[in-house]
């Protein structure tokens, strides 16, 4: 076990896909099967369909207070501090140059601008994107399967999505979800590309709309919770799935089984991800307390614990490396 931590002194239809207006607020090659990126408590994507591999994820927290990232490699072999962001910022990290790596990304929402950092144009190289305005969700995803994250939000006053593709900088708009929803963009079809979908906690259901065929899905869980989807049997496709309090509930898409799983304790913070590399999402969680994070790895049913991070950070695990 590492026990180094960073220190507190540091719709119905896609048939509008390809035209309407944006939200009112102005104007490389991937080598990665799949790479997942931690991002505002969601999980998403990347792929890449000539790739046959998928690095473990790095250790890495975002620090409010200071707007410092803290990143360790998963083998240990590096760590890196990254000053980026405000104490009002959502993170919003994604691979939104399609380089392989995760980049520093941030939403401001007073703004309703996003400050990247290109991990493929160095750390200086900085990008500023008004996209959005207050009030919006912040839901980036590769929604158009080019390898790359596009900027996304969601604006629950209307229900409305509003997506800038990364393939051509058109804007989209898509209507799916209303007030107390939470986004879930996955890919839920196996297609390559993220589904915009909510998450609606009063009914257990999940509301998505396949990206392959426009068709929509309902999808009852069963219990409510935060919606933690993600692929956890390998199969390609994300799997559904729910944390309330430790309690994990997986809707498995390679065969429709429900798979419960109890995970440590009910005030932890889900950080699932590819720890350990097999390409299956490992359940995963974050303790606020003492900054450990506790890993079930899918490749050996074993845990491994770490600690990285401390009370008030916010756990981002992916690829990063810098």
């Amino acid at each position: 076990m590492n026990s180094r931590q960073p220190g507190s002194s540091l719709g119905t239809s896609l048939s509008s896909w390809f035209s309407s207006p944006g939200p009112a607020s102005g104007g490389g090659e991937l080598k990665l099967a799949r790479e997942y990126l931690y991002s505002d408590s969601g999980l998403l994507a990347v792929e890449d369909a000539n790739a046959t591999s998928s690095p473990p994820a790095d250790l890495a927290i975002w620090r409010p207070s200071t707007g410092q990232w803290w990143t360790q490699r998963s083998e240990y072999t590096s760590q890196v501090t990254v000053p980026w962001g405000a104490s009002t910022d959502v993170p919003t990290i994604g691979d939104y140059d399609g380089d392989g790596k995760t980049d520093f990304c941030v939403f401001r929402p007073a703004e309703g601008r996003w400050y990247l950092i290109k991990s493929g144009s160095g750390d200086s190289a900085t990008t500023v994107i008004p996209f959005g305005s207050n009030g919006d969700v912040p839901a980036p995803a590769d929604f158009d399967g080019d390898g790359r994250t596009d900027m996304a939000v969601w604006r629950p006053a209307s229900g409305t999505w509003y997506i800038r593709k990364s393939s051509d900088l058109s804007v989209i708009q898509l209507p799916l979800g209303s007030i107390g929803d939470t986004p879930n963009p996955q890919d839920f079809d196996g297609d390559g590309r993220a589904d915009i979908a909510v998450w609606r906690s009063a009914t257990k259901t999940f509301y998505s709309v396949n990206s392959s065929d426009g068709e929509m899905a309902f999808t009852i869980i069963g219990m409510q919770g935060l919606p933690v989807s993600a692929d956890y049997d390998g199969d390609g496709s994300s799997d559904y799935a729910v944390r309330e309090g430790a309690v994990w509930k997986i809707k498995q898409s390679s065969d429709g089984a429900f798979r419960t799983v109890s995970w440590q304790e009910d005030d932890d913070i889900a950080i699932h991800n590819d720890y350990d590399g097999d390409g299956r999402v490992d359940i995963a969680a974050w303790s606020p307390h003492d900054g450990k994070w506790h890993i079930l790895q899918s490749s050996t049913g074993t845990e491994r614990v770490e600690q990285w991070g401390m009370n008030g950070d916010i756990p981002l695990p992916a690829l990063y490396r810098r």
